[in-house]
């Protein structure tokens, strides 16, 4: 990539810490007011809201294990640990926005009532 490269890799994956705390804030407050609308739902809005934190959790691993890659090369053990806390982190990002797509669709429904 060359210097140039390195150092936009590295600012970019910098500046990805202040986004993921920000989605994953955003989400988890989503589920939070998700869960509030109905008492049913109070469970399952809080493991989301817990879901969506970890999720930004998972996403930081991520970036350290790929800052780690820049500063020492590529390695297997931070690619592996890059890719598993990506996959999870997409996973549970899955789940948090499905959570909150059912919930949106189910206030429009009883709204349109």
């Amino acid at each position: 990539w060359g210097s140039d490269g390195l150092a936009a890799a590295w600012l970019n994956l910098i500046i990805d810490f202040p986004y993921l705390m920000t989605y994953g804030a955003l989400l988890g407050l989503l589920c939070r007011r998700a869960a509030r609308t109905r008492p049913l739902r109070v469970a399952t809005g809080r493991s989301c809201l817990r879901a969506a934190v970890a999720a930004a959790a998972f996403d930081a691993v991520e970036n350290l294990a790929l800052l780690v890659q820049l500063q020492t090369g590529a390695n297997d053990p931070a690619a592996a640990l890059a890719f598993a806390c990506a996959g999870i982190k997409f996973a549970l990002l899955a789940i948090v926005i499905a959570y909150l797509v059912v919930t949106a669709l189910i206030a429009l429904v009883r709204l349109l009532r």
